[in-house]
């Protein structure tokens, strides 16, 4: 929480003024050009510029930035009268200087202590955790140790061994052996017309169980990196957020509020504040917790305005799983993965040519290539990284589930999973299930349509030369 003392300097500095409405290229616009971050997210690293550069005036020991917030910071101390005139002696009425990093092993380890204690501050500070978009955890595994940004881990790649490898050639052969036996030729260009496409339709289930041994021999691997880095103390409302999007966390938070009877759904289908939040005991899990807490009692609040007002995306997203969902979009070698359909479709395309030269016919063939095109679609989606991703995160916290002491959280975690068919032990439940059905966007909220909708603005870090807690020193105390 802000102390009295230094609200009129919070005041001063959420006030201050970046951008020169007289200017045609102003601050924000080219801040959003030079990083390559779209508007949206340029807006909130400004707004998180503004709390770095309070937490630097009440600190005695100074703060660490953000690998973004540091980007701010860099572009605005080339405006040097906005930022030595306006804003030091203006607004903060004290020098702020940047100091970079001397470098080493050293230096790395005490910039990562100082940036974690910054971001304990802007906890205490702000009475809530940092955007992980824009304050990422300074990481031990997968995190911001030497660039600040949540980075996507590396995705498996297929690693041949001997059994692999005679299994896939194994099956290779097999097509050519058939023909072979059966046509008495093992060249398929020599093959008539039905003959080719008995050769064909093998050809590409060969194709397809290599694709499979390749896929599975990956997917384990990922399997046990999620295992790995999976995080114990994740919440429902995350694993909700992640699986499904932002209406089924926000469901949960609100059936959390409702069976612990501190929100209350209204004869008009909004929802009233029936109670505060007693004293936390430092284990509050609910996201929406903050906003309740600062609702009058009997205050009246739609589906809507708690979408709007009270959701706040980084409550619901854990740094992990946030690079979990990086990992699951990460674009993957191409002809490591698609060299068995890509063989299939050069075969193809040869035969149809063979036959445009000869003038034979060959409709059924792209008949054939039609129908086995959607096999291989099924299969590629059933072995796809975003299915495994998705699959062994439901699975892990499923298993999370038996170390849930309180029949609540075990219902509120059911909800997070099943939505509106886990609602049970609530006088409305009916009426809640017919909201919640109605506000949803039709098709769902899934995980797939919304990973990452910044991802590619944690990206833009790279490159810099200055990163959280590492190559960038920070402000200095007070």
């Amino acid at each position: 929480m802000i102390p009295n003392e230094h609200l009129s300097l919070w005041s001063r500095i959420r006030q201050f003024v970046l951008d020169d409405e007289t200017s045609a290229n102003p601050f924000s616009a080219k801040l959003s050009a030079q990083q390559s971050w779209s508007p949206a997210y340029t807006k909130r690293a400004i707004a998180e510029y503004r709390r770095f550069l309070f937490l630097c005036c009440i600190s005695s020991s100074g703060a660490a930035p953000s690998q973004p917030v540091d980007e701010v910071w860099h572009l605005h101390l080339t405006y040097t009268k906005s930022y030595w005139v306006d804003l030091c002696q203006g607004a903060l009425g004290r020098e702020l200087h940047h100091f970079p990093s001397a470098g080493g092993p050293d230096e790395d380890v005490k910039h990562r202590k100082w940036y974690r204690d910054t971001l304990a501050l802007y906890r205490e500070t702000f009475d809530g955790e940092p955007p992980a978009d824009l304050w990422p955890a300074p990481a031990d595994s997968w995190f911001g140790a030497e660039t600040g940004a949540a980075a996507s881990p590396e995705f498996p790649r297929f690693r041949w061994n001997s059994a692999a490898g005679l299994g896939i050639t194994g099956l290779m052969v097999l097509p050519f052996l058939f023909i072979g036996i059966e046509y008495g030729t093992c060249f398929p260009f020599a093959l008539g017309g039905p003959h080719f496409l008995v050769f064909f339709a093998l050809f590409a289930l060969v194709l397809f169980g290599s694709y499979v041994i390749v896929r599975l021999e990956v997917n384990r691997s990922l399997r046990r990196l999620i295992e790995e880095h999976y995080p114990s103390e994740v919440s429902a409302f995350q694993v909700a957020e992640f699986l499904y999007g932002k209406h089924r966390a926000v469901q949960a938070a609100i059936v959390d509020l409702m069976k612990r009877r501190l929100l209350e759904l209204h004869e008009n289908r909004s929802f009233r504040v029936k109670a505060y939040p007693s004293v936390s005991d430092g284990r509050e899990t609910n996201p929406l917790m903050p906003a309740l807490a600062a609702e009058e009692i009997d205050s009246l609040h739609s589906y809507d305005d708690i979408m709007g007002g009270w959701y706040a995306r980084e409550r619901f997203t854990h740094p992990a799983l946030a690079a979990l969902k990086q990992l699951s979009v990460a674009k993957e070698p191409f002809l490591q993965y698609n060299a068995f359909a890509v063989v299939l479709y050069v075969v193809a395309a040869a035969r149809i040519i063979q036959g445009i030269v000869n003038g034979r016919p060959f409709g059924l063939l792209i008949a054939e290539m039609i129908g086995l095109s959607l096999v291989f679609a099924c299969v590629w989606r059933v072995c796809s990284k975003r299915h495994v991703v998705r699959w062994k995160i439901e699975e892990l916290f499923e298993a999370q589930l038996s170390t849930f002491r309180e029949e609540e959280d075990q219902t509120v975690a059911q909800v997070a999973l099943r939505g509106n068919s886990a609602i049970s032990g609530l006088a409305d439940a009916a009426m809640l299930v017919i909201l919640f059905d109605v506000v949803t966007p039709q098709g769902g909220d899934s995980w797939s349509s919304s990973i990452m909708s910044s991802g590619g603005d944690s990206s833009c870090s790279s490159g810099s030369s200055c990163s959280s807690g590492s190559s960038c020193g920070g402000c200095s105390g007070s």
